[in-house]
């Protein structure tokens, strides 16, 4: 896992999240205030994944993925996955610079991301991010309705940032190629 820190500097004079052996903590000068230790068995199961590493110009959006999920209407209706191995999990980092275009030291309150999130129905929600962005859809259900269909990610700023993603990808069917022998 990445480390949470800002990437230009490692000065904190301020309550800091970091991810530490599995452990969300919230720290103040080297001491942990809260911890949420969610991560340190996690397993997700996947058929495949991609990294993505994109420059995203200042003003632009770059898509993530699209997992071409549409409605068909029978009897009964349901929604198609047109991706054999849609995308079910993302993890993704921006990394901005540490300069703006003037010469200036970039300060946090400029660094900001918009993740424009495209459901079934084609209705699309904005989730605005920072650093980490990490969404984990079930890895075998079935159907288009409970996974997302696209996401892209807008950059506002007036200056390049770039995006590192991990896409999770898994059947269509929701049965993986590999069979999970693992204990509970």
């Amino acid at each position: 896992m990445a480390n949470l820190t800002n990437v230009c500097s490692d000065v904190f004079d301020f309550k800091k999240l970091t991810l530490k052996d599995g452990c969300f903590r919230v720290e103040y000068l080297e001491k942990v205030l809260a911890e949420l230790c969610c991560l340190q068995n996690m397993a997700y199961p996947i058929d495949s994944f991609s990294r993505v590493n994109v420059i995203i110009p200042a003003g632009s959006t770059a898509e993530l993925f699209d997992n071409q999920v549409t409605f068909v209407e029978t009897s009964p209706a349901y929604y198609e996955i047109g991706n054999p191995y849609p995308t079910r999990g993302v993890i993704a980092c921006a990394q901005y610079p540490c300069i703006d275009e003037t010469g200036s030291t970039l300060v946090d309150s400029r660094k900001n991301l918009t993740a424009i999130i495209t459901d079934k129905d084609g209705n699309e929600s904005m989730l605005p991010f920072y650093m980490v962005l990490m969404s984990l859809a079930n890895p075998q259900s079935t159907g288009g309705e409970t996974i997302i269909s696209k996401m892209s990610i807008s950059n506002p700023n007036t200056f390049d940032v770039t995006l590192n993603a991990l896409l999770l990808n898994g059947s269509k069917t929701g049965v993986l190629a590999s069979t999970n022998t693992g204990k509970c």
